[in-house]
């Protein structure tokens, strides 16, 4: 016998699409009350705020975790249990035993509530899909080191249909919720909802639109009860139903002659059916198969009397031949309800067999039998648990991406797997850039971000940071921050492009139109404005939506585990819009590492970097040069253009350059590899790099400049102190030009300034950026919400600048 010191419960049927409050649901809340009644060394592992919520009331708080790789980790230890509660929903889960459980070498134990689909293949199994999956859990099933099954007829069963031995599976029961109580304790009011007035007395039964409950033989049965029981009494049918079962049911009882004496109710909230079941005279549970058979416990529990089928798990409950019936034949119910209804003294023997039942199946019970069945059969093996490795997740777009973004994340994850080989930790790409889930890469670490949810899992990570632009490339990853806990890093501090690029990727207005409407009502972010007063025009333009205060970050913001940011400036906007929280790291970008050629460029080329928009200032790069040619007399000056244009920029940019008179002083390359980028920049005397509107983005262009010993110019107040290598100046072509003039005349000035770059590059690397990053994960969740952290390079090093709440 090997003592149980811990036991890690999956709670995420709780909440399950098809289990939430229903059957399983109900089974693993009350299984949890049970625990924390016994005080059994347990923790609750919740996949989502909902699931938390919906426990807080049920297990001391203490006892909840976030399903994560950290929850395993902390109990991987020799004693420490996981019990899998969702092996068998429908439709199958992808992780009833996720892959850091298997990882921890724990043994695993499965509740086990029924083999329905497998007994009755030709009914549940029909569909492919439906054969596929049930195909996939028998084997499954057969790994667990022990089945906990909740009755003796789904042990029997389970042990024949899957294979397992009958051996290693107990049976531990189940239990009734504590709302279920007589009416003597606590009287409900009729519930007029579902209850017609002209109903006085009545039978209840809880069935359901599956052949195996049996309705349409609870119905014939009715029709043969006694005259005087239906003249006195109706017949109450609860149970969910769409108008296809309804139509079928009332088919049924017309067909019968009692379409007059039966109540068909639909669906009914938890106090309506406690309000049903004491106020019933009798309740018949006519089901054919079960895996437990909880209506007939729920009903006792309520003071009812209760009859059931004689077959299945049904007898279990109540233990009470005489309580039973054949619900294949209607005559057999017919006379099974006649008799508990008109035998006062057989009424008499129900309700004990009810009180005993309620006495027996409960939750302390269900919990001490299952930490007792753990210990007496054990492991199958005796293996010692590991402790898992922490796994990262970096999403966001990565090569082949049109913005700029990919290939910063290149290079960081490249830092990333350089300290994941000393770490150790799992670092994984999430790739946003393709519209599907399935992994097109065979790289295990590599998939695309619309994976997790489906093939992957956010409970698969320690942590997941997502790299957020404001454009059309970051669709995926935006999604993805917006609905699961991540470390939300933005580039800028605004999600405006994200949907106002898909948007115009639509091609369509009466999409596009209420799209925005709906993000924009959904963050409630037009400041001092009301979302009638925003014409159609600004829901389409990102500079107009910026002017009016939009950045439709509140949801994102909302649901961040961190939030990281590149500047001052970004940290301040993000508290504007989430004064609260969650912890925020300022943490500035990076600058890559490259080979450089030594020497002055052979021409006066300044080149602009990176996506080409109307924010960029295109028109009034192209004025300052303009303006070098006309007041300093650079007639060889050339300004270039490296990137992808959007919109019409480049008629902006060419009818300026007309108008001007500078046409052959501009060009417009496009985008280009990465070798080419490369080549490009070390050709260029100068970098110029503008924004018409700051939204506390850091500039990556900057960075690359800096790393090729560019000198750069810019109105970016986010770029950092000045200095020779780096000037920021006001958006003005006269300002900028008396700027740029030294560096492209000035061999002494432009070395200098080159010396000056090189150096500030060198301070803060991708290196610095991945550890700095590393620190904050690991640390962010023991912070206080308000904190804000700053790091980056101080005198030309790369340590911590200051640290501390704000």
């Amino acid at each position: 016998m090997a003592p149980v010191r811990h036991l890690l419960v999956d709670a995420r049927p709780i909440d399950h699409p098809t289990a939430r409050q229903r059957g399983i649901g109900r089974y693993v809340t009350g299984l949890l009350r049970g625990l924390g009644e016994i005080d059994a060394p347990f923790t609750a592992l919740v996949g989502s705020d909902t699931e938390a919520d919906l426990l807080a009331d049920v297990v001391d708080p203490a006892r909840i975790r976030p399903w994560s790789p950290a929850a395993v980790r902390d109990h991987a230890t020799e004693g420490t249990w996981y019990l899998a509660t969702q092996l068998m929903l429908h439709p199958v889960s992808l992780d009833p035993v996720p892959h850091v459980v298997t990882d921890a070498r724990l043994p695993v134990a499965a509740v086990m509530y029924d083999v329905i689909p497998y007994r009755h293949p030709e009914r549940y199994q029909a569909d492919p899909a439906a054969r596929r999956l049930a195909q996939m859990r028998a084997p499954l099933a057969r790994t667990v080191d022990l089945l906990l099954a909740i009755s003796d007829f789904a042990a029997d069963t389970s042990a024949v249909e899957l294979g397992f031995e009958r051996e290693r599976i107990a049976t531990i029961g189940a239990g009734v919720e504590p709302r279920f109580v007589p009416g003597h304790v606590q009287r409900l009011p009729r519930p007029d909802r579902v209850l017609p007035d002209d109903v006085d007395r009545y039978v209840v039964s809880v069935t359901g639109g599956d052949e195996r409950k049996n309705t349409h033989g609870l119905l014939q049965a009715w029709a043969q009860v006694r005259a005087p029981v239906r003249a006195s009494h109706r017949l109450v049918v609860v149970a969910a139903h769409d108008h296809l079962v309804l139509r079928q049911w009332e088919r049924w009882a017309a067909e019968a002659g009692v379409a007059d004496e039966v109540v068909f109710t639909g669906a009914v909230s938890d106090d309506e059916m406690v309000a049903l079941l004491q106020g019933a005279d009798l309740a018949v549970m006519p089901s054919i198969e079960e895996g437990f058979g909880l209506p007939v416990l729920e009903a006792a529990a309520c003071g009812c009397p209760v009859i059931c089928s004689a077959v299945s798990s049904l007898p279990e409950v109540l233990d009470e031949p005489a309580a039973c019936f054949d619900p294949h034949d209607p005559g057999s119910i017919a006379d099974a309800i006649r008799r508990a209804i008109l035998d006062d003294a057989h009424r008499g023997l129900l309700l004990n067999a009810g009180r005993r039942a309620t006495e027996r199946w409960v939750w302390p019970t269900v919990a001490r039998d299952t930490m007792s069945s753990l210990e007496h059969l054990g492991p199958r093996t005796r293996t010692p648990p590991r402790a898992p490795e922490r796994t990262i997740a970096l999403a966001g777009p990565f090569e082949g991406s049109a913005s700029g973004i990919g290939v910063y994340d290149v290079a960081l994850a490249a830092s990333l797997d350089r300290a994941a080989g000393v770490g150790p930790f799992r670092f994984v790409r999430l790739v946003d850039g393709s519209g599907t889930a399935a992994p097109s890469d065979p790289d295990p670490d590599r998939w695309p971000v619309r994976a997790l949810g489906r093939y992957l899992k956010p409970w698969d990570f320690d942590h997941v940071v997502t790299a957020l632009g404001s454009s059309h490339h970051h669709v995926a990853t935006a999604e993805l921050a917006a609905s699961e806990r991540c470390h939300v890093w933005l580039h800028e501090a605004t999600l405006v492009g994200v949907h106002v690029g898909l948007s115009h990727l639509s091609g369509s207005p009466t999409w596009s139109v209420p799209h925005m409407r709906d993000q924009i009502d959904r963050c409630r972010t037009i400041a001092h404005r009301r979302q009638s007063d925003v014409v159609d025009a600004e829901l389409l333009d990102p500079l107009r939506l910026a002017a009016a205060g939009v950045t439709l970050l509140e949801e994102t913001l909302a649901r961040a585990r961190s939030v990281i940011v590149s500047s001052e400036r970004a940290v301040s906007e993000v508290r504007r819009i989430r004064p609260d929280g969650p912890p925020a790291l300022v943490l500035p970008l990076a600058h890559p590492r490259v080979e450089r050629t030594v020497g002055l460029p052979s021409g006066r080329d300044i080149v602009a970097l990176g996506w080409l928009d109307t924010n960029k200032a295109p028109v009034t790069a192209v004025s300052a040069v303009a303006a070098l040619v006309e007041h300093h007399g650079l007639d060889d000056v050339r300004l270039v253009f490296v990137g992808e244009a959007v919109g019409d920029v480049v008629d902006e940019i060419s009818a300026a350059a007309r108008r001007l008179g500078v046409a052959d002083r501009i060009e417009l390359v496009g985008r280009l590899d990465a070798s080419a980028y490369s080549a490009r920049i070390a050709a260029s005397r100068v970098g110029l790099q503008l924004r018409l509107i700051d939204r506390g983005e850091m500039s990556a262009a900057v960075a690359d400049l800096l790393a090729h010993g560019v000198p750069t110019v810019t109105n970016l107040s986010t770029a950092g102190d000045p200095s020779p290598g780096l000037q920021v100046v006001r958006l003005d072509p006269a300002g900028l030009a008396d700027a740029l003039a030294p560096l492209l005349v000035d061999d002494t000035a432009w070395a200098e300034a080159s010396i000056d770059a090189i150096a500030r590059a060198a301070a803060w690397t991708f290196d610095d950026v991945a550890a700095a990053l590393l620190q904050w994960i690991d640390e962010a969740d023991s912070l206080a919400p308000d904190t804000i952290r700053r790091v980056g390079p101080v005198n030309g090093s790369s340590r911590r600048r200051s640290a501390g709440r704000q």
